[in-house]
């Protein structure tokens, strides 16, 4: 056969071999389709748990790091290392206030309270500021504060405004240090110049006295049951001069100390109630002779110079017992409290002040002041005889031989502001001043920052 017919046979014979084979169907078609889909959602799937594990690894990777880091800044601490554990404390008070006298005797006598004196309108304001420090994971603290002050007057960080515009002075308020040590919970011992330890009320301290020398105190705690110790040993004075006589040669120097020593309990009578009590014991040594404040303590002297003058008490062995009682009630904090003084060393002979030794004091608060909108109110009254305490350190606003009502308000108007206003309704209760009567009337406004 000629090529050209076997090329045309074998054309045809393909052609019908390919137009009879069988050609799959639309369900097939579809079958293939769904399996392929499946696939790729499954390699899907793996590929996104092999995301999931190396995202972990990474993370867990770089915290690691960030952990080195860390830990190696604080082998190597960069910058200065005292500003570590380091805070700033400060306040600002502005205030105005009305002083009202009746009774009482001739302008100008005097017999170591107040003068007979006239009504007094003034204003004043306090300025505070201090750093605290703490060490070896918080068991050791560091604080001073410095405050303003008109004087060297323990019982206040008030300012006036005298002398023309004058610049006005700063005094050290606070200096000390306190050490908590883990090998001894419980156990708390200061020294320096620090915040009055003492479990107290307004009897006893003024709120602005710091006491100076060195404390310790140990509580132990047992069940809602927490009873503790405190003892301490201050220096009121040291090297005092004393006179004897209108001859300024004849003196004599000295140190004048207290020691002080308080027992007590805090007892959770239940989880919305505390009652605090404590018995405290003030042993003042040649205080007489040093003191710089009379706060209404009864004084007796040469006259002429006054070099002589002193205090009629002689001694101060000070019993005081107080306690607390800080409740909830009507969704509100409360807290009630009497307190008690008597002064086991009075010598005082003269027959107006004889066994004028005793003072008391018992009030109610409720509220508090912590955020924006809290108030707080409170009422004590006050009897506090001549001789019960050293006025040295009594509450300036009040002072021994004193006896009335002590009203207070405040409001905070933001969590850095707040505003107070208080009253004073006061008596005297023997000597030349017995029947003076004393009206105060405070209004003041505290930043702290």
């Amino acid at each position: 056969m000629p090529w050209k017919t076997l090329l045309f046979v074998g054309v045809l014979t393909f052609s019908a071999t390919f137009a009879t084979a069988e050609q799959p169907t639309m369900a097939e078609l579809q079958k293939t389709i769904q399996q392929m889909n499946e696939m790729m959602k499954s390699q899907q799937a793996r590929i996104g748990q092999l995301e999931d594990k190396v995202n972990k690894e990474l993370h867990a990777e770089m915290a690691k790091a960030a952990r080195e880091i860390a830990a190696d800044a604080n082998r190597r601490p960069v910058g200065p290392t005292w500003l570590e554990n380091l805070e700033f404390m400060a306040d600002i008070r502005m205030r105005i206030e009305q002083e009202c006298y009746s009774g009482g005797g001739e302008e100008g006598l005097y017999d170591g309270t107040w003068w007979s004196r006239k009504n007094t309108n003034r204003a004043r304001f306090r300025v505070r500021f201090g750093v605290k420090k703490t060490w070896l994971d918080n068991q050791m603290e560091g604080v001073f504060r410095l405050a303003t002050g008109s004087s060297n007057d323990p019982r206040s960080t008030n300012q006036s405004f005298p002398d023309n515009f004058s610049k006005k002075p700063i005094w050290i308020d606070l200096a000390y240090v306190q050490y908590k040590p883990k090998f001894a919970p419980g156990l708390t011992a200061v020294v320096g110049k620090m915040k009055n330890p003492f479990v107290r009320t307004n009897v006893v301290w003024d709120s602005d006295v710091n006491p100076e020398g060195i404390w310790a105190r140990y509580e132990r705690k047992c069940g809602d049951f927490t009873p503790f110790v405190g003892a301490g040993f201050f220096s009121t004075d040291q090297g005092f001069r004393s006179y004897h006589s209108d001859d300024v040669n004849d003196f004599e120097r000295g140190n004048a100390t207290m020691a002080g020593y308080q027992v007590g309990f805090d007892w959770a009578l239940c989880e919305t109630a505390k009652w605090t009590s404590a018995a405290a014991y003030y042993d003042y040594d040649r205080f007489d002779r040093s003191y710089n404040i009379a706060g209404g303590n009864h004084v007796i002297g040469t006259g002429g110079t006054g070099f002589d003058t002193r205090l009629a008490a002689r001694d101060f062995r000070v019993l005081n017992v107080t306690n607390i009682l800080a409740f909830r009630a009507f969704d509100l904090p409360w807290k009630a409290h009497f307190d008690w003084a008597h002064n086991c060393g009075d010598q005082d002979t003269d027959a107006e002040y004889v066994n004028q030794n005793n003072g008391f004091a018992a009030g109610l608060a409720v509220g508090q002041n912590k955020k924006k909108g809290d108030w707080a109110f409170a009422y004590s009254y006050i009897y506090l005889e001549a001789n019960a305490v050293p006025g040295n350190f009594a509450d300036s606003d009040i002072q021994t031989n004193s006896k009335g009502h002590v009203l207070s308000a405040k409001y905070s108007v933001t969590e850095w502001m707040t505003l107070g206003a208080s009253l004073w309704w006061l008596e005297r209760i023997t000597g030349y001043v017995e029947d003076q009567r004393n009206i105060r009337t405070r209004f003041e406004c505290i930043w702290t920052f």
